[in-house]
């Protein structure tokens, strides 16, 4: 992967647009991100409280990609990174693994804690950060990204005013940019969507799986109920499988289709190890798995 150096402008401070009301805009609208992260004292900060396990299950997809290209260092990219610190966690974890440690956001301010953040510590050489639109990539070469990190980066195109041609729009961004059939997508979304629907046939419809109680389905009902667009949709990811971490579900996407008689997705309890099916409508056929923890996933409603 390369990252070019991008200038771009400082952005308004909060004073010269007094009269803008920052929590009204789109979460796919640069303005509210970089208001965000100008108003905060800046800090690592891991969204959906995934600090002590995202890594963890980033490294553990890893190990089997690395395993399918012999063994090969990976080449990772965090979209919408913010300021996560999944990528320094990575680093410190098997340093040995990674080739490349890159994260893209479209906010200057994220962008630059994260470099100060890569400079200042050292933590590996193939850490780098950069401004990019997630729809975009840019600076991002075609097929040169073994293992793609999104946490709440497809959330900001699902509940913010955006339509299904930006879904559409990024999806095909991040088939450019994956290596292969080898390379895995991670989607950790708290939506209240159905993801694997959404990637099957770009429609963005209530998840009847996800939590949120009966407001969350009324507000979806209201605001969401589109189909795909007019041009045929393409799917570009399949959902291979999903671990279940305390109500949230890690779905782990393959590049290709399976291959005719493939088993269908399993849903992998990460708590205790358990595997539950997946039923033929896409949610899970069960509330709860023995060990204590819930299946049927967080939303945000």
């Amino acid at each position: 992967m390369s990252a070019p150096v991008e200038e771009r402008e400082e952005p308004p401070s909060a004073g010269s647009e007094s009269s803008l009301d920052y929590d009204a805009l789109s979460f796919t609208d640069v303005r509210y991100w970089d208001h965000f992260y100008h108003d905060e004292d800046l800090s690592f900060y891991e969204w959906y409280s995934a600090e002590d396990w995202l890594h963890v299950a980033v490294d553990d997809v890893g190990a089997r990609v690395s395993e399918a290209l012999g063994g090969a260092p990976l080449r990772v990219l965090d979209v919408g990174v913010g300021t996560s610190p999944c990528l320094f966690a990575l680093a410190a974890l098997r340093p040995e693994r990674y080739a490349a440690l890159h994260g893209v956001d479209f906010s200057p301010a994220a962008v630059a804690f994260l470099q100060s953040q890569a400079q200042a510590t050292a933590a590996h050489p193939g850490l780098r950060f950069w401004t990019a639109d997630a729809r975009e990539l840019a600076g991002v070469e075609d097929a040169s990204v073994d293992v793609v990190l999104d946490k709440g980066c497809l959330d900001c195109f699902i509940t913010g005013d955006s339509g299904v041609n930006d879904v559409g729009e990024y999806l095909r961004a991040l088939q450019r940019v994956i290596a292969g059939p080898h390379a895995r997508v991670l989607l950790l979304a708290v939506n209240a969507a159905d993801v694997p629907r959404l990637l099957a046939t770009g429609e963005t419809v209530p998840d009847p799986h996800a939590g949120g109680g009966g407001r969350s389905g009324i507000a979806w009902g209201a605001r969401k109920a589109e189909t795909r667009a007019e041009s045929a949709w393409t799917q570009t990811l399949w959902v291979e499988g999903v671990v279940a971490f305390a109500e949230k579900h890690l779905l782990i996407c393959a590049p290709v289709p399976p291959g005719e008689g493939a088993a269908p997705p399993t849903l992998r309890c990460h708590e205790c190890g358990r595997t539950h099916a997946w039923s033929a409508g896409g949610g899970v056929t069960r509330a709860a798995c023995p060990c204590g923890n819930r299946l049927k996933r967080f939303a945000l409603s």
